[in-house]
């Protein structure tokens, strides 16, 4: 669906062509603002990152305002022309504005653990949710780049392995008998961690069903 849509808008440089163009600027913004607070989990200078992340994403707002305004106007000037396109587009910037939600969120919790958290054992899941939320943003940006519906659903599906693993660290975290107070700062920290990390990832899944879905599901994974 989205790429018959930008298929039909590439021949002339509309305002929702634009717009589009800077909802990628916004995926970018996102991950960047994702790597900065991956990086503060190992660096003394927390705050002085958070303070950068939540700068950034005021940034990421103002660019989802003027995206939503460039939509408006087109339609609006187009009397109703691809409405399809804009109420799609105007769905991948609230998913973006989430994920720089979130991603300041996990930076706050970062901000009030100890630094350089240790997992234990857990260390290692813990670093191949990162890698592969890293690779999810990766392949979500080259889908929505290229209107690549194929790759959208790969995607996609990469996010389900993702869920399931944070679901299953979650849940063993949670039975953890009796732990000491060192084991409880970073379970708890950990847990917080994931969970922001796992709901960030939703919204990437989430814009990669707006390249492959029918306008309904949107979000949803397709029956069948």
């Amino acid at each position: 669906m989205w790429k018959e849509i930008w298929d039909v808008l590439r021949s002339s440089d509309t305002l929702l062509d634009e717009a589009r163009r800077d909802a990628l600027g916004m995926l970018d913004l996102a991950q960047e603002m994702f790597e900065l607070v991956i990086e503060a989990m190992v660096e003394e200078a927390q705050e002085d990152c958070i303070v950068r992340i939540a700068r950034m994403d005021r940034v990421l707002n103002d660019q989802q305002q003027q995206i939503r305004k460039k939509v408006f106007e087109y339609l609006a000037v187009s009397k109703g022309s691809d409405l399809l396109g804009g109420l799609v587009l105007t769905s991948v910037v609230i998913d973006l504005e989430r994920i720089g939600d979130y991603t300041k969120n996990i930076g706050e919790a970062v901000c009030l653990l100890p630094a350089k958290m240790e997992f234990g054992e857990y260390t290692d899941p813990y670093e191949s949710v990162v890698a592969r939320t890293r690779d999810l943003f990766r392949k979500t940006r080259d889908a929505f780049a290229s209107n690549d519906a194929e790759g959208a659903v790969e995607a996609a599906d990469f996010y389900h392995g993702i869920k399931n693993d944070v679901d299953r660290l979650l849940h063993e975290i949670i039975e953890v008998e009796e732990p000491d107070e060192t084991v409880e700062k970073w379970v708890l920290g950990l847990a917080f961690l994931l969970r922001y990390l796992k709901r960030a990832a939703a919204h990437l899944k989430n814009i990669c069903t707006a390249i492959s879905n029918p306008f309904p599901t949107i979000g949803y994974k397709p029956e069948g």
